[in-house]
């Protein structure tokens, strides 16, 4: 009963206390990039009416720039926005340069992006446009002044074509994409590779081999095109596959991928090991290093506005970049430190991720309240969600019901989706015919909902969020093993 309680009383600390912490790497090839649902070959990309026939040409510019590198999916120009992967517009509310929001969020298949672009004297719409395609592709921000995606406000100078690190960068995200293990890290070294410099790696194999076995070992390691490298010394010792790595001067600051298959004697007893590596480089590498961050935020006019720039304790000199999530989308944003959501009313987790281009990154979680208005006179203007009880240590029942300004009825669609204080969907029932009212719509009786977590599901804070129709209401809810 104690340590119940005691558990009780910290996991209750934690909702009003935002979260922040060091975790592990993220990448040039943006952390969270699954690639796209269904892996289609190609994506439909929708101009819209903001933009001119001319500007519209400028854009194609750069749709053709990834499909020329080697982008994957391809992309293709639709003139219509039914069914369009992709959609661009122009808008004059982002407070940056540019802004791609891709859909879900959560380290799922991208099933949509959402491009806003506002032109300026210093990066043109080709530039901009490549720029926010290229997260669209699974691409993170970079810091090299040559690449299209330097998160920076400034012009790669060549009018946003691509340079090698660029076109590197869109192929090893294609290569991920397909991975069907994920990227390994290095036991070491644990600072970035210095451009060049010569440097020592390690990375744990998937079992011990005695040294006959390890002696015999063939190996093959293929840089991920990237000719800046060449690989020394390869071998096998124990459970580590070590070789060395010679980068030239003008190899890029980011990441390097590598191929790996290892073949071993006696092939029945010791099959063949393949797996894809990475680790990074950096023209000044920095040490191992923990630091926090956090963000502000204001809503003004219908947007939700979150600034991080400047609000961590990051001791090295040098830039940083930042990628922040909802539980609609991952959100990228080129030219300054301020995010625009627009978020309708309610509580929305925000988790934000700040990182040094090397490895060293925090990570910041909290719950924010949106406040507004809904004037549809379809549905209520609050939904109710009731669950109990709260906390909980076995199974949680979630009853939804109307809310106040419920007026005429109708049939909806409800659903309930459970995400862990990381962003994690640990529960959803948002899909199947069980989860349509019937004619009563949902001025009925309440809907209610059972969640008993699987076992994997740990104690602390979780977020439901239930949808009715087109409406959605938030709920801390807290679980105690």
């Amino acid at each position: 009963m104690f340590l119940k309680r005691f558990l009780l009383l910290l996991v209750m600390a934690c909702i009003v206390l935002p979260v922040f912490s060091a975790l592990a790497a993220p990448f040039d090839v943006d952390s969270v990039y699954k690639g796209w649902s269904g892996d289609p070959d190609t994506i439909k990309v929708y101009i819209d009416t903001s933009f001119t026939a001319a500007q519209k040409g400028s854009v194609q510019t750069a749709i053709d720039r990834w499909n020329d590198a080697g982008g994957e999916p391809k992309m293709t120009a639709t003139t219509s926005s039914s069914g369009a992967d992709i959609r661009i517009r122009s808008s004059s509310t982002i407070s940056g340069q540019g802004t791609c929001a891709a859909h879900p969020s959560w380290s799922q298949p991208y099933d949509s992006c959402t491009i806003k672009i506002k032109p300026t004297r210093t990066v043109g719409l080709t530039e901009l446009a490549t720029h926010e395609l290229g997260h669209a592709l699974g691409l993170d921000d970079t810091k090299n002044a040559s690449d299209v995606m330097r998160g920076d406000p400034g012009s790669n100078g060549s009018g946003g074509a691509l340079s090698s690190h660029d076109s590197s960068e869109a192929k090893a995200a294609a290569k991920i994409a397909d991975a069907t293990s994920s990227v390994m890290l290095p036991l070491f070294p644990d600072m970035a590779l210095a451009c060049g410099a010569l440097s020592n790696l390690g990375y744990q194999l998937s079992r011990d081999y005695p040294p006959p076995i390890a002696a015999g070992a063939v190996i093959w390691i293929m840089p991920v095109h990237d000719p800046f490298l060449t690989i020394y010394g390869e071998h096998v010792e124990g459970n580590l596959l070590i070789f060395d790595v010679q980068l030239e001067p003008i190899h890029w600051s980011g990441m390097v991928f590598f191929d790996v298959y290892i073949e071993f004697p006696d092939p029945l007893t010791y099959p063949p090991e393949e797996f894809m590596c990475m680790f990074y480089a950096d023209e000044a590498p920095v040490p191992p290093t923990d630091f926090t961050c956090w963000f502000d935020w204001h809503t003004e006019g219908g947007l939700t506005y979150v600034d991080w720039v400047g609000r961590n304790d990051y001791p090295h000199p040098g830039g940083l970049r930042a990628t922040l999530t909802d539980e609609f989308a991952t959100h990228f944003n080129k030219g300054n430190g301020t995010f625009v959501l627009e978020l309708p009313p309610g509580s929305h987790m925000l988790s934000l991720v700040v990182d040094d281009f090397q490895g060293n990154y925090s990570y910041y979680t909290t719950i924010i309240d949106v406040l507004g208005i809904d004037d549809d006179p379809e549905l209520p203007s609050a939904v109710a969600l009731d669950a109990y009880p709260n906390p909980f240590n076995s199974a949680m029942t979630m009853s939804l019901s109307p809310g106040v300004g419920a007026s005429n009825a109708r049939p909806v669609q409800v659903g309930v989706e459970i995400f862990d204080i990381n962003g994690r969907m640990v529960y959803n029932n948002s899909a199947g015919d069980a989860c349509m009212r019937p004619a009563g719509g949902i001025h009925a009786a309440p809907t209610q909902v059972i969640w008993q977590p699987e076992a994997s599901v740990g104690s602390g804070i979780y977020l439901v969020r239930a949808k009715v129709g087109d409406k959605s209401v938030t709920k801390r809810i807290v679980y105690l093993k």
